[in-house]
């Protein structure tokens, strides 16, 4: 659990040092301004369109990362297991801490 809360974690800090830092901020729009003023010259005229390009091409750029350093299957099984123990009144709620965990009968992992 804590291993999937270091990147949360450090997206937060993150977060506040650009709060803390205007010129940080101002260096940050000014970089995005360079490289998406030439690409949407219709920037200043139709908002909307902009934030709707801008906010997709954010989307298909994550998906295509995520794609290389995720495995979709383990996450699959992650989701399958959370949903079994939820399912199980009185049981804990992350059965792999447990000592003696029981094998996941639909999956090939523990």
């Amino acid at each position: 659990m804590s291993s999937m809360m270091m990147p949360m974690l450090f997206l937060m800090l993150m977060m506040v040092v650009l709060m803390l830092n205007p010129s940080l901020r101002i260096l940050l729009a000014d970089g995005a301004g360079y490289a998406i003023e030439p690409l949407l010259p219709f920037h200043t005229v139709y908002f909307v369109p902009t934030v709707f390009i801008v906010g997709s091409s954010i989307m298909v750029v994550n998906t295509i990362i995520r794609s290389f350093f995720m495995d979709p299957m383990r996450q699959a099984h992650f989701s399958h297991r959370n949903r079994q123990s939820a399912s199980r009144p009185g049981r804990r709620r992350w059965p792999e801490t447990l000592p003696g965990r029981r094998r996941c009968r639909s999956c090939r992992w523990n």
